[in-house]
């Protein structure tokens, strides 16, 4: 079984993007030389990977495929059991593009892109608390209201959603901070500059005291440049 083509990409893809797969399900998960990795098509209960060979499907798409490739009513080529080579791509273009994001994650929504950023810095740092400037998603530690969430697990956010550093600066001094998110673009409240400014001033207090600085570009995205608002 020809296996080059898979290699190469796995190879490539590891390198960016984190445990190689942003789906567990859809990683190798037996031996690294015989396991499928990247398909390219699929028809009835067959797929064909990178290297042209051909696999009975049992996994269909995760479960999400019940009545076969072939059929009128099948789920998207995009969905498919194992992982697609579009995934490698784009991350190498992401990569090139946004120097910051050396590895990265594809995930399905924006809560729960927010929700992942969020436990990567509560891991990476050991804290719990997160200060956030506004709306990042239906989640517990970011519900408009706190019915349904327990208090204190409500209690570990805070909202300042003032462009004000000192403010920051006093929350950051008397609270032990996992991360700050927040929006980079707020243009209905300020100038570029001064936005610009702001930025800059709380990422160098958040780096003082081992603060991650999260920023939200689900709204804004590649609005501003192909690297984003952080560009």
């Amino acid at each position: 079984m020809k296996t080059e083509k898979s290699e190469e990409l796995w190879k490539q893809g590891k390198k960016l993007i984190i445990n190689g797969t942003s789906l567990f399900s859809r990683g190798p998960r037996v031996s690294p030389d015989c396991a499928p990795k990247y398909v390219v098509s699929a028809n009835g209960c067959y797929f064909t990977d990178v290297d042209c060979n051909v696999f009975l499907d049992y996994g269909m798409a995760v479960g999400s495929v019940i009545l076969g490739w072939g059929h009128p009513f099948k789920t998207s080529n995009t969905n498919m059991s194992l992982l697609s080579i579009k995934q490698v791509e784009m991350a190498e273009i992401i990569n090139k593009n946004i120097p910051s994001c050396e590895r990265m994650k594809f995930l399905s929504s924006g809560s729960e892109v927010t929700e992942t950023a969020v436990r990567i810095a509560r891991a990476f740092t050991g804290k719990d608390i997160v200060i956030r400037d506004d709306y990042h998603g239906w989640m517990s530690w970011c519900a408009p209201r706190s019915g349904g969430v327990p208090k204190c697990y409500y209690d570990l956010t805070i909202k300042q959603p003032e462009q004000d550093i000192e403010k920051y600066k006093s929350i950051l001094d008397k609270n032990d901070v996992a991360c700050v998110i927040l929006e980079p673009m707020k243009s209905h409240e300020t100038t570029k500059d001064e936005r610009t400014k702001f930025l800059l001033d709380l990422k160098k207090e958040c780096k003082k005291r081992d603060v991650l600085l999260v920023f939200d570009e689900v709204a804004c995205g590649y609005r501003f440049g192909v690297g984003g608002a952080q560009e």
